[in-house]
């Protein structure tokens, strides 16, 4: 029973809802923070989609939870200074009224824009990040509420986990010492390296261009392994993107990379003990939290375990047997028992959901079968009092035209004798009758001759609607159409005009009434000539062609036209759209109509006013 069901799911969801509103806060909506986070760097590294990332996780701001908003200098392609003023006078004019909760200052240049414009961001706290002990002392003012988050990476962990994966005999050393910050890396490289493995054959490449990195990377002796410090330009002094460099030199390398920045992975790196940007972001949104309440900060460690599953296979390891549970493992096939079991159990509730709907609409689909058989027992009963009365109507219209026949045809005899006694008092008293018997005499002539015409248009039109497809025979459309205009030229010469025929060629026979068809093309012509303009001579042209499966005949004149609002009545019995002047019942078009539509064909017309008409009219070729 479907209504039954919809009434336990509705039952079952207003209990959750009231259950909900039981709990304390369950719909509380507390007030969202305001946080700025100002980039020394750009958008774009992989680095800051992990921060973003990390940071969400805390603070929800995707989902609306709170409101974070991202700032970049970028660094590392504009000049430092006018990227500080710049970023500065934006952040003034576009968060003009907001109020922050905390400001994040990555780096270096990012610090100094919010210690030159502290004016901008009251009193709110900054959270310092990644800076050094010295960086830190030539900033100017400092509140007390300010956190320094330092990001410190573990090198010696770093490197004991990644010998002790790969078995390295060798390390080298990747990176530049041009600047300050990649000269202190390779000195806690080799620090590290001395604690660790103080017996192990170190080699350096710094400062020297990609190719030579990469021509060395790729010849590197057995049992080598490289660690990557980073390099942002080489030997030429080209700017290089690290996860790029990273990307082609693990392209060409004959040893496994490690590096110490986690969002290195998917570059060709194998992981290892990193320092990951993801956890930066979630201690940067755990921090901003305890800042706006008031609360201490509590430092943690950035660093956690992570390998790409692609490059340990690559190299042959097995990550089942060599890393702690807690090991993050990147591109692994997931397993779907684990990876999907919410979405299987959902499947399967969904599945039952189905079931129990499936039941209902079985017993549902009964009911409408009996109902549909007892319909089908009721249609065929209708199809068969239609079917009889569209004999009976079948047969009335029979009768009907019969009828018509008929009483046209008998009507014709004291219409002849009126006209013919009318025809003797003009013979024998013609001279006698003057003045109203005169025109009284004429007047009966004239209606005479006048209902005898209406009487033989009206048995021609009974005649049509008696033909049927019996009677059709193959004929040449196109002789038909030569008779018609040897008939009608002569008249057409003696008005000034003349009659213009145009047939396609191999106009293939069309079955027809080659009578009914010629009395058709007849009636056109003889309407072009006596509704023709009395400004210029009648010009009539019949063109005859064939489509695939119809011919189309077209009689075109120069007459005076059927205004727009008239065309659709032209067809119609006893319908006249001309001047009194013009003789004519309205016979002719019916006939006309009628004529086609018994072949099984249809006739319309196209008019302008003034501009003349063109009739046209298309038959079946193999009949009606």
């Amino acid at each position: 029973m479907p209504n039954r069901l919809w009434f336990d799911l509705f039952r079952f969801a207003a209990a959750l809802l009231l259950a909900l509103s039981m709990v304390p806060g369950a719909f509380a909506s507390e007030a969202k923070l305001n946080i700025l986070v100002i980039s020394s760097f750009g958008k774009d590294p992989p680095a800051q989609a992990a921060f973003e990332q990390g940071l969400d996780k805390e603070l929800g701001y995707k989902s609306g939870r709170n409101n974070v908003y991202f700032e970049f200098l970028d660094t590392p392609r504009l000049s430092t200074e006018n990227a500080i003023a710049g970023v500065a006078a934006l952040i003034e004019k576009k968060y003009l009224g907001v109020k922050f909760d905390a400001v994040v200052a990555w780096a270096l240049p990012a610090a100094r824009l919010v210690s030159q414009n502290r004016h901008a961001f009251a009193d709110c706290p900054v959270i310092f990040l990644e800076l050094t002990d010295q960086q830190i002392s030539l900033l100017g003012s400092r509140s007390g509420r300010d956190f320094d988050l330092a990001i410190r990476a573990d090198y010696e962990t770093s490197l004991k986990e990644a010998l002790q994966v790969s078995g390295a005999k060798r390390i080298v050393l990747v990176g530049e010492r041009a600047n300050p910050l990649g000269a202190m890396r390779f000195e806690q490289a080799h620090k590290a390296v001395q604690e660790t493995a103080p017996g192990l054959a170190i080699e350096e490449i710094a400062d020297r261009p990609l190719d030579e990195v990469i021509e060395r990377a790729s010849n590197l002796p057995p049992h080598s392994m490289i660690y990557y410090l980073l390099m942002f330009s080489d030997g030429r002094g080209t700017n290089l993107a690290p996860y790029e460099i990273a990307r082609r030199i693990t392209e060409k390398a004959n040893a496994p990379l490690f590096t110490q920045w986690e969002s290195l992975l998917g570059s060709g790196v194998v992981g290892g003990y990193q320092l990951s940007i993801e956890e930066v972001g979630r201690n940067i949104g755990k921090a901003a939290l305890a800042l706006s309440k008031g609360e201490s900060v509590v430092s943690t460690s950035h660093m956690r375990r992570a390998y790409d599953w692609k490059q340990l296979k690559k190299w042959g390891w097995d990550e089942a047997d060599n890393f702690p549970p807690e090991t993050i493992f990147l591109n692994r096939p997931p397993d779907l028992l684990q990876e999907y079991r919410w979405h299987i159990a959902t499947i399967l509730a969904f599945i039952l959901a189905l079931l129990a709907l499936s039941i209902s609409l079985a017993r549902a689909l009964h009911a409408r079968n009996i109902a549909l058989g007892s319909l089908a027992v009721e249609r065929e009963s209708l199809a068969e009092r239609v079917k009889e009365r569209t004999a009976e109507l079948a047969r009335s219209n029979q009768e009907l035209e019969s009828f018509a026949y008929a009483v046209s045809h008998d009507l014709r005899a004291p219409v002849r004798s009126i006209n013919s006694f009318a025809q003797l008092l003009e013979r024998r008293f013609g001279e006698v009758l003057t003045g109203d018997g005169a025109d009284f005499l004429s007047h009966i002539m004239t209606s005479a001759r006048g209902m005898d015409a209406m009487i033989l248009g009206l048995l021609d039109f009974s005649r049509a609607g008696h033909q049927t497809a019996k009677a059709f025979e193959p004929a040449d459309l196109s002789v038909v159409a030569e008779e018609v205009v040897e008939l009608l030229q002569g008249e057409a010469l003696a008005l000034g005009g003349r009659i213009e025929l145009s047939v396609a060629q191999d106009l293939p026979p069309c079955r027809c009434n080659r009578d009914q068809i010629r009395r058709l093309l007849q009636n056109l012509v003889e309407n072009a000539l006596k509704y023709r303009s009395p400004e210029r001579p009648p010009l009539i042209r019949i063109m005859m062609s064939a489509s695939k499966d119809a011919m189309v005949a077209e009689v075109h004149d120069n007459g005076i036209g059927i205004p727009e609002n008239r065309r659709e009545k032209v067809f119609g019995l006893f319908q006249r759209d001309a001047p009194a002047s013009v003789p004519g019942y309205g016979i002719g078009l019916a006939l006309c109509k009628r004529i086609v539509d018994v072949h099984g064909g249809k006739i319309w017309l196209v008019s302008e006013p003034g501009g003349g008409c063109c009739f046209s009219f298309s038959l079946p070729l193999n009949g009606g």
